[in-house]
């Protein structure tokens, strides 16, 4: 038994037997194959075996060998992942063969046979078309991906739909990936949690702006959110405490959009008094104010790079930083953002059941997720199912290197002005870890770890050249 006295685990000549106390059924199986690769032991089969798992939620094999009894600790990830229990106490011989096609597709992902398991998975669909919808069949698909590249989109599932907001969605960001923010026009922001059976659960309420929100942003590690209002301030608060840290105020009309400095120490802010003003996080001052080219709301901001911004109505400006100066205008016909009510993405149209027009979306950025807003205050939860496609493992590929370069700038100390390099990046195995999982969701997971080890030291050893 396990040490919660759910699942029961037996042993045969063949396999181990994982089995769910409380409703009657099998719920994995795990091969000798699997096990003798993880540790390179010889088959037990022929030994007298004792299993159990202990606190750590590893399984325990102990065997009788010679005159001693020797322990194996069995910590592949396959083997307590939530992915395959099954519902029914009966299964026909239809669920059999499906239950089977995810056994082997899990397996598969264990050993790290990605593309493997992913063309199982596909043929086990188009065999069985009722396994498209299922948590376990997506699941397994998703963990695919994150060693491939997105081609196109072939479905979407609506999960949830929930009234969220007393009036008008503004806004939505996305942390990790099941965690996202929400600005409403009723004056508050939300924090959600997408949970494992897809229901969308609200965490917190954040109240502190005194008139609608129009703007949220996650700080690059998740642990900030920024909110921008009608009322001229931004506020700064803390994700896991829920707590108001910071207003800024400077604005004299109300806050359309923000973005972040690739180091993180810097964010700016555009808004309906034709201006952009660029803040320090930490010490909450004004340090650039950009303006005298807009003539009307700044509708998007964006950071170049640490020394650039883009700001955009009916003209688009790119400013210098250290001397707000422009260096470049481009005109054209003003953009309005009109209301819709579908949204395009990987080559498909989706179109939720809002009763109002659709004031703002988001996609995760795993690509796992969709969440929409409308005018009537609800949200709609969509899970995308993509078509993945898995190049050979290569040492590296020139579309990774924007997201280096940001890891790179969060990572590299900067002098007092927030502008100015006071050092040489510096990172650790963990942060590094961190950048490979990144590089999956971004769809580079196919790349070399120690290729990708090798650019980014070089290229932290470019940056300190003269």
């Amino acid at each position: 038994f396990d040490p919660n006295g759910r699942y029961l685990y037996t042993f045969s000549k063949s396999s181990i037997y994982q089995w769910d106390i409380q409703k009657g059924c099998l719920v994995r199986i795990y091969s000798h194959s699997v096990i003798r690769n993880v540790f390179q032991t010889p088959p037990w089969s022929k030994r007298e075996v004792r299993i159990r798992v202990n606190h750590q939620k590893e399984l325990e094999v102990l065997y009788h060998d010679s005159d001693s009894w020797k322990l194996v600790v069995v910590r592949p990830r396959s083997l307590f992942s939530p992915l395959l229990v099954r519902p029914a106490k009966y299964e026909s011989d239809r669920d059999r063969k499906i239950r089977e096609i995810l056994s082997q597709a899990d397996l598969l992902i264990a050993e790290q046979k990605y593309a493997s398991a992913y063309s199982i998975l596909r043929k086990g669909e188009q065999d069985y078309s009722e396994i498209a919808t299922q948590k376990e069949f997506l699941d397994l698909i998703y963990l695919c991906g994150i060693k491939g590249k997105p081609v196109r989109l072939r479905n979407y599932y609506l999960r949830d739909r929930l009234v969220a907001h007393n009036w008008v969605i503004s806004s939505f960001d996305f942390s990790r990936v099941r965690l996202f923010a929400s600005g409403s026009w009723d004056r508050t922001v939300k924090l959600w949690t997408i949970g494992e059976d897809y229901t969308v659960r609200c965490d917190k309420v954040l109240e502190g702006h005194w008139s609608g929100v129009n703007v949220v942003l996650f700080s690059h590690d998740g642990r900030y959110l920024l909110s921008g209002s009608d009322d001229c301030t931004i506020i700064l608060w803390d994700v896991n405490k829920g707590t108001l840290l910071h207003v800024y105020r400077g604005h004299t009309q109300g806050i359309s959009c923000l973005a972040l400095s690739p180091n993180g120490r810097l964010f700016a802010s555009g808004s309906w008094d034709a201006t952009v003003r660029v803040w320090d996080i930490e010490s909450g001052n004004c340090v650039k104010v950009l303006s005298g080219m807009h003539t009307m709301k700044v509708s998007s901001v964006s950071f170049v790079n640490e020394f650039t911004v883009f700001s955009t109505d009916s003209i688009r400006v790119t400013w210098d930083l250290r001397t707000g100066k422009i260096l470049h205008i481009y005109r054209g016909s003003p953009s309005f953002n009109f209301y819709t009510h579908i949204i395009k993405i990987g080559g498909m149209t989706i179109k939720p059941p809002h009763k109002k027009s659709i004031t703002a979306w988001a996609l995760a950025v795993s690509q796992r997720f969709l969440v929409s807003g409308s005018g009537d205050g609800t949200i709609c939860l969509f899970e995308l199912d993509w078509e993945w496609e898995f190049p050979e493992p290569a040492d590296w590929d020139e579309g990774a290197r924007p997201y280096l370069e940001i890891f790179l700038k969060l990572h590299t100390p900067y002098g007092p002005d927030g502008f100015s390099l006071a050092g040489p990046p510096q990172w650790t195995e963990e942060d590094f870890q961190k950048l490979l999982y990144e590089l999956g969701l971004r769809g580079f997971g196919w790349l070399r770890p120690e290729g990708v080890r090798r650019e980014l030291e070089k290229m932290a050893a470019q940056k300190m050249k003269p």
